[in-house]
C-alpha cells in the first residue's frame, strides 16, 4: 500500500523494488533535469530550506514536483519554473506539492497567477496530498479557483474537460474543504 506522498503511479516517483531496477520501472521512470533550483537566502550560515522544481513529461501531460517550503523567499523560483513550464503550452500541466511541508501565501499568489496565465492553452492542476498544503488552499479559498487533487495520479487520470482552462465546478475528483476546526473531511 502507498501512503498519499508516495504515489507509485505518479511519473515523477519510479515504484519501489527493494533497491533493484526493473525493466517496467526504468520505462516508467525518467529524470528529468532540474528548472529551477535556489537557494533561498544569501546568508551563507542561514540553513532555510531550497526550493527544487522537477519536471517530467507523461503524455500529453507535464508534470512539475515542486521540493521544499514555498514561502517568500522561495515564491519567485516556483513563479519562474511555471512561467517556464507554460511557454511549452502543455494540454494539461500538474504542480505536484507531495513534497511541499509549507506553502504560505506568496505561494497560493504564485499558483493563483500561473492558473490565469494558462487559461485557454493548458490545464493547470495541483496534486496536494498533504494535509497542511491542503488546509493552506482550503483555509483562504485558493481550492475553489484551482483544480485540486489528493495525488498526482489522480490529477493526470482525469480528463482534460473543453477549452483547457477548466474550473474545478467541472472537475469531479477536486478536494474537500477544510472545517472550521481544522479537520477534513
Amino acid at each position: 500500500m502507498t501512503s498519499p506522498g508516495n504515489d507509485a503511479t505518479c511519473p515523477t516517483r519510479p515504484a519501489s523494488t527493494g533497491g533493484r531496477r526493473t525493466a517496467s520501472a526504468e520505462r516508467a521512470f525518467t529524470p528529468a533535469p532540474v528548472i529551477s533550483p535556489r537557494r533561498s537566502s544569501d546568508d551563507v550560515g542561514d540553513t532555510r530550506s531550497f526550493l527544487t522544481v522537477v519536471s517530467s513529461r507523461s503524455n500529453q501531460a507535464l508534470v512539475l514536483t515542486v521540493v521544499g517550503s514555498i514561502d517568500l523567499d522561495t515564491a519567485p523560483s516556483l513563479r519562474r519554473a511555471l512561467e517556464l513550464a507554460l511557454v511549452t503550452s502543455p494540454v494539461l500541466m500538474v504542480v505536484d506539492l507531495s513534497e511541499v511541508p509549507l506553502l504560505a501565501c506568496a505561494g497560493l499568489s504564485v499558483l493563483v497567477a500561473a492558473r490565469r496565465r494558462a487559461e485557454g492553452r493548458t490545464c493547470l492542476r495541483v496534486a496536494a496530498p498533504r494535509r497542511a498544503t491542503r488546509r493552506s488552499l482550503a483555509l483562504t479559498g485558493v481550492d475553489r479557483y484551482l483544480s485540486v487533487y489528493r495525488t498526482c495520479a489522480e490529477a493526470l487520470a482525469e480528463p482534460v474537460h473543453g477549452d483547457r482552462g477548466e474550473s474545478p465546478s467541472t472537475v469531479g475528483a477536486v478536494v474537500g474543504s477544510v472545517g472550521d476546526d481544522g479537520t477534513t473531511p
